[in-house]
């Protein structure tokens, strides 16, 4: 039995066509698309809805809870309005909203630093990896794990 050849985590990142490039290519334009959201919703709202998906013309959204569901579904009609004149959102013929229980809340809480190390050998690893990397962001995020 042949096993397939070893792939470094940067050629897995950087082969256009793999599954892992797809889901940094997703999650990539999930987060513009909230940047873009967040423009559009009330300052009350916009720290606990995000953009979950959009797929068909549809725009998914996420509350933390129902009563911020039903404030976001009385701006529906206005944020069709306004993201149907930004090019991201260009086809979108609907919006859906839900409450997500898996994430609540969206609103970050401040998190208590805690220090951990981590040995020379995977710091040093954690580099060659970066090194190999065209991604700047996925770049930099190793490169800060590996403590540089």
């Amino acid at each position: 039995m042949l096993l397939p050849p070893e792939k470094t985590v940067s050629s897995l990142i950087n082969s256009g066509s793999g599954t892992l490039q797809t889901l940094v290519t997703q999650a990539m334009e999930l987060k513009q698309l909230n940047e873009l959201l967040q423009q559009y919703v009330s300052e009350e709202l916009a720290p606990h809805c995000k953009v979950v998906g959009f797929e068909q013309g549809c725009l998914t959204l996420a509350t933390s809870n129902g009563n911020y569901a039903t404030l976001l579904r009385y701006q529906v009609s206005e944020l069709l309005s306004a993201l149907r004149r930004e090019p991201n959102f260009c086809g979108l013929g609907s919006i859906k909203v839900q409450v997500s229980a898996v994430s609540a809340p969206l609103v970050k809480k401040p998190e208590e630093k805690v220090e951990r190390a981590i040995s020379v050998e995977a710091s040093n690893s954690l580099l060659s990896a970066a090194e190999g990397i065209e991604n700047p962001a996925i770049k930099e995020a190793l490169e800060k794990l590996a403590g540089k």
